[in-house]
């Protein structure tokens, strides 16, 4: 739903359903969002009176009618704006802090631009940004330690485990190996599919140094007049 701002038969709809409707089922009635409603009650409804339609409209027309100036980076906004970064503020913090204190708006991005065209006129505003502070962490190298699991055993320095899914049934069989070399594979592959000898028609498996000896795997389990077709991936 595209946003366009409120009517004035929208606005004394409002009006009129305020008084026994919550904010949803008048949002749900003027097919609107009701944050839009509720902004629009909270905006020109002040403290223990009723929302007026009449004065919301008037409101909004004397808000569009007003030219809106955009505010220049003059001599005394930029001594604030300094003052407020070298304290560590950000620059949306900054924002926040002039519209507050000083009825001054501005777009973050404006703040950004000023530092970085005071970066290039050699300043060193920018070094107060708190993201500059940070000590900066290579992450990659052998040094790297994130994401793993302390006193971690990798596949290459002990044991791995075998797994033999069927891809039809999902039926899965696992099995420890006692090393990576390609004659365990092989020996703990036959052991494990020897009792499913006759269902065994193909074996897809991974291109890896482990699954070199797949031909003593088809051959164990080639039955008579059949035999054992292997893919590798």
């Amino acid at each position: 739903m595209s946003y366009t701002q409120l009517t004035q038969d929208e606005r004394y709809h409002i009006q009129y359903l305020s008084r026994h409707c919550t904010i949803a089922e008048i949002a749900k009635q003027l097919n609107r969002h009701k944050s839009t409603i509720s902004r629009e009650i909270r905006r020109h409804c002040t403290q223990g009176q009723q929302y007026s339609a009449e004065k919301a409209q008037r409101q909004s027309r004397l808000t569009k009618q007003r030219p809106r100036q955009p505010y220049k980076l003059d001599s005394q906004l930029i001594q604030h704006i300094d003052t407020l970064i070298r304290r560590k503020l950000s620059p949306e913090q900054v924002c926040a802090y002039l519209r507050k204190h000083h009825g001054i708006t501005l777009h973050h991005s404006t703040i950004y631009r000023y530092l970085r065209q005071d970066k290039s006129n050699g300043g060193t505003l920018w070094q107060h940004l708190r993201i500059c502070s940070k000590p900066y962490r290579k992450r990659y190298g052998s040094t790297w330690t994130r994401g793993k699991v302390p006193n971690r055993v990798g596949i290459d320095q002990k044991s791995a485990l075998l797994t033999l899914v069927e891809r039809a049934t999902r039926y899965t069989i696992i099995c420890k190996l006692d090393s990576l070399k390609a004659e365990d594979t092989a020996r703990a592959a036959v052991r494990a599919l020897k009792a499913h000898k006759d269902r065994v028609h193909t074996i897809t498996m991974d291109n890896g140094k482990e699954f070199y000896q797949y031909t003593k795997i088809a051959k164990a389990l080639k039955a008579e007049n059949r035999p054992i077709v292997i893919y590798m991936t």
